[in-house]
């Protein structure tokens, strides 16, 4: 049903609106104000956080052309963008700031209504003035759905100018003493000052730069890979803090420990930036972290659960799903009505995030490795059928736990096919 409901939204020329999708009735019918059926909680602007849960799940069911929207609804922005960057920052490149319009510009309430005596680079709302992630995650999505189509016109004509401008803003702003020196920054809507370094940035630089490199002289020219190669080395580690003698990922390098929201961005390089979970390095360090973040939740745009199953945690990962599965509207008879949670409903962001969970408990994959069942409850059973890099599909059933029957499309990928643990 929630793909139903996915499949409805996606084929126009803009984005799945997260808040409410194309099925938003009047409020008032919802525990809502008495509205029109228009009428949505956070408005009609774009924000890139809660949009980008709706499109995760996509890869792995192989709706690659409902994807296309988002990636032609940011790419018509760049030239704005780029204008932006020069004007505000003296910077090249582009970047995205987290709430837009259809044209690409601020949401109005975010930029500020009244501008007196103010530089045109100040953004009055504090939860997204100085956050620099959204475009490497957009990046990190469409290197993921070329791995999965290799589609070199894709590649060549969107992917690679995309990439080149997110990096080019960093590379013409950031550089201090031979380093990338982020800041101002912040770590989500969550921390806002004193923020250097913060970790869903630096995961993000790491991931892209590493995923662009290892496509070789597919991807960009010579100068493109200098400069991504550059950055790549000039970028810091993974932040870390230490607590009670033991060693966790930490949200920045450096910021003042005052929390604003309630996300856990120590945990972006888990979720959407892969460079944390099962099989990897740092595996316990992840794990701890997680344990330890301070706001747990399975409702909504929070990621938990994504982050429990690509941790190998599948008791977590098992409840998540169950909670969310129950996170209904009692008002409406359709059972994937979420919400209204943060936003309003239906809630995509929560459908997604659901969707995502049950993916990630089911398969994995590291580099050619494509991991079964790395989260899947021991007594639990599924019949399933999910898509992977290099147009590869892994169809299969699991009886209490146990994988029964696998059909892996192309023949040839079966060798790249490891059941987790094993």
């Amino acid at each position: 049903l929630q793909r139903w409901v996915s499949a409805c939204a996606a084929g126009g020329p803009y984005p799945i609106k997260f808040n409410g999708s194309i099925f938003t009735v009047e409020p008032s019918l919802s525990g809502g104000p008495d509205m029109n059926p228009d009428w949505r909680k956070w408005g009609g602007d774009y924000w890139w956080q809660n949009t980008r849960l709706s499109y995760y799940p996509m890869l792995a069911r192989g709706e690659y052309a409902q994807m296309r929207p988002l990636f032609d609804f940011y790419a018509g922005m760049l030239p704005l963008c780029e204008a932006r960057a020069k004007a505000y920052y003296g910077a090249q490149g582009v970047y995205f700031p987290e709430t837009v319009n259809v044209f690409g510009c601020y949401s109005n309430g975010d930029y500020g209504w009244d501008r007196a005596g103010l530089d045109r680079s100040v953004v009055q709302c504090p939860y997204w003035m100085y956050a620099w992630q959204q475009g490497l995650e957009l990046v990190s999505l469409m290197l993921d759905w070329y791995a999965h189509t290799q589609d070199e016109s894709f590649l060549q004509a969107q992917l690679v100018p995309m990439a080149r401008a997110v990096l080019l803003y960093m590379d013409s702003r950031f550089w201090t003493d031979g380093r990338l020196v982020i800041t101002p920054t912040q770590a989500a809507e969550t921390y806002w000052y004193g923020v250097v370094d913060d970790l869903p940035t630096v995961a993000g630089m790491r991931a892209v730069c590493t995923q662009l490199l290892a496509l070789g002289e597919r991807a960009g020219d010579a100068v493109d890979r200098a400069t991504w190669a550059r950055l790549l080395a000039g970028t810091a580690a993974l932040p870390e803090r230490e607590v009670d003698g033991v060693k966790l990922f930490a949200a920045a390098r450096v910021y003042e420990d005052r929390r604003n929201n309630c996300e856990t961005p120590e945990l972006y390089a888990v979720h959407p930036f892969q460079l944390l979970g099962v099989g990897l390095p740092g595996l316990e360090q992840a794990r701890e972290t997680w344990r330890r973040r301070i706001d747990k939740a399975a409702w909504g745009w929070t990621q938990d659960g994504i982050c429990a199953a690509r941790l190998g945690l599948a008791d977590a990962a098992l409840q998540d799903l169950a909670t969310r599965a129950k996170n209904a509207h009692p008002a409406h008879r359709l059972p994937v009505v979420w919400g209204p949670n943060f936003d309003w409903l239906p809630d995509q962001t929560h459908g997604g995030n659901l969707t995502s969970v049950a993916q990630e408990m089911l398969l994995q994959e590291r580099g050619d490795t494509i991991l079964l069942l790395p989260a899947w409850p021991k007594d639990w059973s599924a019949r399933f059928k999910l898509r992977a890099a290099r147009n590869t599909t892994v169809e299969g059933e699991v009886v209490r736990g146990a994988l029964r029957s696998l059909r892996v499309e192309p023949p040839t990928r079966a060798k790249d096919v490891k059941l987790a643990g094993s």
